[in-house]
């Protein structure tokens, strides 16, 4: 008994106990049944985004984005939307062809969501999340720092060995 409700933690049941049926298996069988009467089969042309988990899972440091899609036919056109909202409020068209791939570059910081679909239809993919991360400032001056240390390093052995060849030279 949960708070009083004998019914309330089982689950729905149709039939006697020998021939139970639950209504949570129920319900996806009677959805997909009537799409298919109405001529709407899910996923007939459906396209989608092939490097979408390596794309979610480590973000741009580069501003770069290579996004790249599995077709049935070769002739088939995609189209690929990109907005700054997953709601896709004002999207902007970034590609439209028959390729299998393309690279986007110019990001700067943030996320950025894309969809795909196939040119005619109405079914877009689910958005997909990419994060544009830059290496931070603070890092960066720190490496640009240990950089310009082994160039003046490097240029210092230069000049101290040449002058140091030269004082051998003019001994002899």
């Amino acid at each position: 008994m949960w708070f009083g409700f004998p019914s309330a933690r089982r689950t729905p049941q149709i039939g006697t106990a020998s021939r139970t049926i639950r209504l949570h298996y129920l319900i996806p069988l009677i959805a997909v049944v009537a799409m298919s009467m109405c001529g709407e089969v899910v996923g007939a042309d459906e396209i989608d985004f092939s490097n979408r988990e390596a794309l979610a899972e480590s973000p741009s440091d580069d501003g770069t984005i290579t996004l790249a899609w599995d077709k049935a036919d070769e002739s088939v056109v995609v189209v690929v939307e990109q907005d700054t909202s997953s709601e896709f409020e004002s999207p902007l068209l970034r590609y439209e062809g028959p390729d299998s791939a393309t690279v986007l570059s110019g990001f700067r910081d943030g996320a950025y969501y894309f969809r795909i679909r196939e040119s005619g239809s109405d079914d877009w993919s689910e958005p997909l999340r990419i994060r544009v991360e830059y290496i931070g400032r603070s890092r960066l001056f720190f490496l640009l720092a240990t950089g310009g240390l082994v160039v003046l390093a490097t240029a210092g052995a230069i000049v101290g060995g040449y002058l140091h060849t030269r004082e051998k030279e003019g001994e002899s």
